[in-house]
């Protein structure tokens, strides 16, 4: 069995994946989205495996290195991450290095086993409080005007339809348009799915957490943005990929969560600039929610004013 890897935290880039022989005690095993340690350049580096093949496909005349040592037990990359690692370093001309390091939890102690307790804090509450306990109120304690009802219809509607749907949802201030997709977002998780709601500021994560309080209990929810830890963060990766969380809201960097059967990703004020990144590769979080969108045959709410 050989693999294809991917080699991260290079110094240099480098727009290619490098092939490797697996030992025997490891042919058995799903490596694919899994994390090894193997030797490159006379040094041990980490990688991901991006594919695997028979002995059959092996370059002919050629001696490869073998796998060190797996990291993961299970693969930590989906199918569905992979796709969106390669689609990003294609559409922005980068590295899958440096596509798949958007996606990794950012943690210096990536490759270490995991501990398996978690404190409260880990859980992705900060010191402002719980996220709301245990207590939520159902949909059908609030009652809409008629264009909040028609707002929520149509998205309940598209996330129903289970394919790729875009909406607009156009509101001033005030209008009740924040009410209505938290409404809607807890109706796609009673029915089964997990949700994606992206601000482009810390700061509109605090707010919206009050409202998310009333709906959403602090084991369904984690809030993911570049002021929570790094043991945090990945704590909140494998909950998420255990599906659960239920709802991620957050920044930029919460586009890449692994929640499974993601049916519903909203993208709040989608004009700000903030959710173009700002180092290589410079991708733009409504390209890459859309791509997401589109693999996942999910619906996808774009939220502003002043549409970009």
């Amino acid at each position: 069995m050989i693999v294809q890897v991917v080699i991260l935290d290079l110094p240099y880039n480098v727009r290619c994946d490098y092939t490797y022989s697996v030992p025997p005690d490891l042919c058995g095993r799903d490596l694919v989205g899994c994390r090894v340690e193997v030797p490159f350049s006379r040094q041990r580096k980490y990688g991901v495996v991006i594919s695997s093949a028979d002995d059959a496909d092996a370059p002919e005349g050629i001696r490869l290195a073998s796998v060190l040592r797996v990291i993961d037990d299970k693969p930590l990359l989906s199918e569905e991450l992979l796709s969106l690692g390669k689609w990003i370093s294609e559409f922005y001309v980068s590295s899958m290095s440096e596509s798949l390091s958007l996606i990794l939890p950012s943690t210096h102690d990536r490759y270490r086993k995991k501990p398996k307790t978690r404190s409260e804090k880990d859980r992705g509450l900060s010191s402002q409080g719980p996220c709301g306990g245990n207590k939520t109120k159902t949909n059908a304690e609030i009652t809409f005007n008629d264009e909040q009802q028609k707002a929520f219809d149509k998205i309940a509607e598209c996330v129903a339809a289970e394919d790729f749907r875009m909406l607009y949802l156009r509101g001033v201030t005030g209008s009740g348009k924040t009410e209505v997709l938290m409404r809607a977002a807890r109706k796609a998780v009673d029915e089964g799915h997990s949700v994606l709601y992206l601000v482009p500021e810390i700061a509109l994560t605090n707010q919206l957490r009050k409202t998310a309080s009333e709906l959403f209990s602090d084991d369904e929810m984690a809030v993911v943005h570049s002021n929570v830890s790094q043991k945090m963060r990945t704590d909140i990766f494998e909950r998420c990929k255990a599906g659960e969380v239920k709802m991620v809201l957050g920044t930029r960097s919460s586009a890449f969560s692994p929640l499974r059967d993601l049916k519903m990703i909203i993208v709040d004020e989608e004009q700000d600039q903030s959710y173009k990144g700002e180092h290589s590769p410079r991708f733009h979080v409504r390209q890459v929610v859309q791509k997401r969108a589109q693999m996942n045959r999910s619906s996808l709410e774009f939220v502003s004013l002043p549409p970009s």
